[in-house]
């Protein structure tokens, strides 16, 4: 894409087209190569934006990153919320637990690259506006897990959640292979020995519900 330029936005309406065009232009490129290698001019050449017109909306990379990952977080919400109505067994909640994590792919494709982007080329305003609505989101998910696993105080939501974060961003790039890596450790006899996510996953969160409900004495060793 590219050659056009964009007239300023004249509507609320308007402005969400274009954010929307920076955002899948983003993520299209995310997609194809590294993150790293992805350029505030590259995203704005994809959308048929001028450098210029995208200062308008983002100054850096990272701030479409973090615009990308947010709302990528709320449509994982909003699943959550629907998959999750009342209360549910251990085993139910973690299926249905794994069921909306992996739906949303994007979103574990880009977790890994969570913190360093906060750590990178982000404003303080960029930064406090996503550690607040990263607040936002606890307070969404606890009442979510609580409706479904009553048993669970506030503490221990906030636990499950680090524990997912650290998990998803850890395990996703690890155990994430391309065919011909795939054939190559089958070919070597070495395919087993790289964790499956999923498995690394479901076993994660039910391994820590089922130790709070030990330490809470609901269930025995």
């Amino acid at each position: 894409m590219g050659g056009r330029s964009w007239q300023r936005a004249r509507s609320d309406d308007q402005v969400e087209v274009r954010i929307r065009s920076l955002l899948d232009a983003a993520a299209a490129l995310f997609r194809r190569g590294p993150y790293a290698e992805v350029t505030l001019q590259a995203i704005a050449r994809e959308a048929g934006f001028t450098r210029s017109n995208v200062y308008r909306y983002f100054t850096t990379k990272e701030e479409i990153f973090l615009a990308l990952y947010m709302g990528d977080i709320d449509a994982w919400l909003a699943d959550l919320d629907s998959t999750m109505p009342g209360p549910l067994s251990r085993e139910e909640f973690t299926e249905r637990w794994l069921e909306v994590t992996f739906r949303q792919e994007r979103l574990l494709a880009l977790s890994h690259l969570l913190a360093p982007t906060l750590e990178a080329n982000v404003s303080a305003e960029a930064y406090r506006d996503t550690k607040r609505r990263f607040a936002e989101v606890l307070v969404r998910v606890g009442v979510i897990v609580a409706r479904a696993q009553p048993g669970l105080d506030p503490e221990d939501i906030q636990r499950l959640l680090t524990v997912h974060q650290a998990l998803v961003a850890g395990a996703w790039p690890m155990c994430r292979r391309t065919d011909e890596q795939q054939r190559i450790l089958e070919d070597m006899g070495l395919s087993d020995m790289w964790p499956d996510f999923e498995t690394t996953i479901r076993d994660a969160v039910d391994a820590y519900l089922r130790g709070v409900m030990v330490r809470k004495g609901r269930i025995g060793e």
